[in-house]
């Protein structure tokens, strides 16, 4: 795949192809594990008759082993496609092309890379070992990271309360500081008109006196 071919602005297609392709290597090798009874992730497969079990296998491993050409061929067709790009580069400088790309030390990059490519999906095959104990203890981690995010979260709000409940007794005693002024300017406002002596008309309390008699 051309390396311009983008499905989105920052993923190339063959990022997706080469994602895909390591995916299925993957899968088959998981199920290759599961058909030889190693792992039993799957315990349909596992159920199953020895026939189709073999059978099961056998498709596996010839997939696998397809994947695996695949990958080697894809590998010594990157290798061409960079020795074709460097010939073309010394072909416009003019210059002469080294005689060691021609010989077989030349050719030892091609060879390793053709031989990791081929090895690549029988190392994934035996991801499912691993996968298969984080699938078991993942209840096991799961309920342990569950109670430690609860007894932070329960810590957090105790906090939080303390926190809360301090404030408001500072509130209080800042509200009692500030109500102290107005307190005793009404007091005394309303302590002042009691104490003046009142003042009586002695013309009214003749009047009274007579009116009495």
């Amino acid at each position: 795949m051309g390396a311009a071919d983008y499905i989105t602005a920052s993923l190339r297609t063959s990022e997706v192809a080469a994602l895909v392709i390591i995916l299925v290597e993957a899968s088959m090798g998981l199920f290759l594990m599961e058909t030889m009874r190693i792992t039993r992730l799957f315990p349909v497969i596992g159920n199953l008759s020895d026939r189709a079990r073999r059978r099961m296998m056998w498709v596996a491993l010839t997939l696998l082993v397809t994947l695996a050409g695949i990958e080697a061929a894809l590998a010594l067709m990157r290798d061409m496609l960079i020795q074709d790009k460097q010939a073309l580069v010394q072909s416009l400088a003019s210059v002469q092309q080294a005689a060691m790309a021609d010989s077989w030390v030349g050719k030892i990059p091609t060879v390793g890379q053709m031989l990791l490519g081929f090895i690549l999906p029988f190392a994934l095959t035996f991801v499912a070992i691993p996968l298969e104990s984080l699938i078991h203890s993942a209840r096991t981690v799961g309920g342990a990271l569950l109670m430690v995010l609860a007894r932070g979260f329960a810590m957090l709000l105790r906090i939080a309360g303390n926190l809360i409940r301090q404030v408001s007794r500072v509130l209080v005693h800042l509200y009692d500081v500030v109500i102290v002024l107005p307190l005793w300017v009404e007091r005394m406002a309303g302590v002042a008109p009691a104490a003046r002596p009142v003042r009586r008309d002695p013309a009214a309390d003749h009047a009274t006196a007579a009116e009495e008699a």
